[in-house]
């Protein structure tokens, strides 16, 4: 590929260290040394604001921007550098060119999950006067179920856990969790809920059994229990993000309109697998779904297993859950077959192998009976994302 008149000059991408970022600038090199390979790219992750006076040093053409945070923001738009955000934290009157995911679409994915998880009621986690906040409860406001925001800002999740650091943080805490009835929904960004769990797991030494834990920010993060969550389309993402710096970096005038991606869909891990309604019947079974995702499972051994006759079995899955046994565990092999296709390069058969259905027909008709499109068009789908088209 020849040399562009303006490849001296690197892209810098910056921004606070999470998992996140690392896999937006993981993603924006890799395109680059496929597609440019001569364009110097720096990806320079920051803890503080003083941090940025050697991005003037660099001399870069333009600033690739993650970081959720206003001051900031303002900060690096001040060094008089061209700029891409990638953060929804952004306040959209600032007029800067943004390739973000629809944290709208976040709220709406998070509560719909929630509720079909037979969560009736679930709390939104996060500052209220965030962006990235207000937004996601403007779109879980649209979803079915009983909703609540708590201010971060007052409810106090501590930082760390230390013998130190007692008395009223952590009573206020308690008090909430202990008062929440089972089956409740808790959605915040994943450092929030790590947060949560620790206090949980290290403070009171036992785990928080009765909420479902959904990160609206880092499926990805290390905690205990492993979090569900959202997943970024962060290939795409990084992609896009790349394409318009360069058209920037060539003079080229881009819309402050924000360019919004799509969340692909919930990873769902142990925080919601197994949704604790206080039926232990039902915990059972759910578990025994769950643990058997890649294993042919039919109602009848569900219901021996867990000790119930099967139609007893029913009506507690229709009570709390809201649809039936089989139905479940279609959702189960589902959602494993949907990951397998989108994570990885095994054929359809394998797909069907390691997901539990009998053959490739009858992975075809629960996908259909479910919504979705046919297996084969569904990789199409993710390989294209993935390869950021």
């Amino acid at each position: 590929m020849s040399k562009q008149p303006w490849s001296e000059t690197p892209i810098v991408f910056v921004g606070f260290q999470h998992t996140v970022t690392s896999q937006l600038g993981r993603h924006m090199g890799a395109y680059l040394r496929l597609h440019v390979p001569r364009l110097p790219f720096l990806p320079h992750l920051i803890r503080d604001i003083r941090e940025l006076e050697i991005l003037n040093s660099w001399k870069p053409k333009v600033l690739i921007a993650h970081c959720a945070n206003q001051n900031l923001t303002k900060a690096v738009m001040k060094l008089g550098i061209p700029l891409i955000n990638t953060s929804g934290g952004i306040d959209p009157t600032l007029g800067i060119p943004t390739v973000t995911m629809d944290q709208k679409d976040v709220g709406r994915i998070t509560g719909r999950y929630l509720h079909d998880r037979g969560c009736p009621r679930c709390y939104l986690l996060g500052p209220a006067d965030h962006q990235i906040t207000l937004d996601r409860w403007q779109g879980l406001q649209e979803c079915a179920g009983e909703h609540h925001l708590i201010d971060l800002h007052t409810f106090h999740i501590p930082d760390k856990i230390s013998v130190s650091r007692t008395s009223k943080h952590y009573r206020k805490f308690e008090t909430w969790y202990h008062a929440t009835p089972h089956a409740t929904g808790v959605i915040a960004d994943d450092i929030t809920l790590i947060r949560m769990c620790d206090y949980a797991l290290r403070y009171q030494g036992k785990p928080l059994q009765h909420l479902a834990l959904l990160s609206a920010h880092d499926y990805g993060a290390a905690s205990l229990p492993r979090l569900s969550g959202v997943q970024a389309p962060v290939q795409e993402w990084a992609v896009k993000a790349v394409q318009a710096a360069m058209a920037l970096a060539q003079g080229e005038t881009l819309s402050p309109s924000p360019h919004y991606l799509k969340p692909i869909g919930i990873e769902e891990r142990e925080s919601t697998s197994t949704i604790n309604t206080g039926d232990d019947y039902l915990t059972r079974a759910l578990e025994i779904i769950q643990n058997r995702v890649e294993e042919r499972t039919t109602v009848a051994e569900v219901a021996e297993e867990v000790g119930l006759v099967r139609r007893t079995l029913e009506l507690r899955f229709r009570k709390h859950l809201g649809h039936t046994v089989l139905e479940e565990i279609h959702r189960v092999h589902t959602n494993r077959a949907t990951m397998l296709l989108r994570e990885t390069d095994f054929s359809i058969d394998e797909v069907v192998r390691k997901s539990g259905f009998t053959d490739r027909e009858h992975l075809r008709r629960v996908f259909k009976k479910r919504g979705l499109p046919p297996p084969s068009t569904l990789r199409n789908h993710y390989r294209k994302q993935r390869d950021g088209g």
